[in-house]
Order: structure tokens, then sequence, then C-alpha cells
């Protein structure tokens, strides 16, 4: 056997033992980009979870505020009526922090009534607004 020949079969065994360890590192990159993309998906299922879960604990504290406010029954009769019964305008505007308070109004409880209050829901719906329903109770 010539040095050449020799030098040729060690080169030829360090190129088949690199290819083995190139292969398994690309065998092990495959496994781990699976893994990871497993995690995220799973991490995006939790923090939905987390956030349904943290506006659920809103909600229930707003229940119990609620229940606190029960006691003002007769407060929060007019406060609502008076809401209803006027017109769209800055005095109507003026009962939406009210109405936050007394009912635990969430902020796109708030922001929905703030729009009837200066009348961009009632025009964009194409509806009055709850005033419209006020003559039904009258006859009763």
């Amino acid at each position: 056997m010539s040095v050449t020949s020799a030098a040729t079969d060690a080169t030829n065994r360090e190129l088949t033992r690199l290819e083995a360890k190139i292969n398994a590192a690309e065998m092990r990159v495959t496994q781990l980009t699976s893994l990871l993309h497993e995690s995220e998906a799973e991490n995006a299922k939790l923090t939905q979870l987390s956030d349904a879960l943290k506006e659920e604990i809103r909600r229930s504290a707003r229940n119990e505020d609620r229940e606190k406010h029960m006691e003002n029954m007769e407060y929060m009769k007019n406060v609502i009526l008076k809401f209803m019964l006027l017109g769209n305008g800055e005095e109507r505007k003026h009962l939406v922090p009210v109405l936050k308070t007394v009912l635990q109004l969430s902020p796109q409880e708030t922001s929905k009534l703030e729009h009837i209050a200066t009348g961009e829901e009632g025009d964009a719906t194409g509806k009055g607004g709850w005033g419209n329903y006020l003559h039904l109770w009258s006859n009763r």
C-alpha cells in the first residue's frame, strides 16, 4: 500500500465519519424544531386561556361590585331613566361615568355607552336608541 493510498483511505474514513455526524446533527435540528413549534403552539393556547381567565376574574369582581350597589336601587333607577330620557348631548355624556361606576361596566361596555350618549350608535345602526321603547312600558 502506498502512502497516497493510505492517505486517501484515511480521508475517506474521515469524510464518512463527518457525514454521519452531519446527518445526526440535521436529524437533531429537525427534532428540536418540531419540539419548538409544539411548545409555541402550547404557549399560545395557555396565553389565550390566561386571558380568558383574567377576564372572567374581572367580570366576577364587577358582579360583586354590582351587588354592593344594588342597595342603591332607587338611585340606579333614577340615573338609568335620566340617561334614557335625555337627548343626545353633553348632559347624557356626563352620566356615562356614573353609569360606569354604578353598573361596574367593562371598558368595552363603557365605550358603547359613550357612543350611544353622543348619538353615534343609534345613527350607525338605524335605531333610535332606548327612548323608543319607553312608550311600551307606559301603557302597562
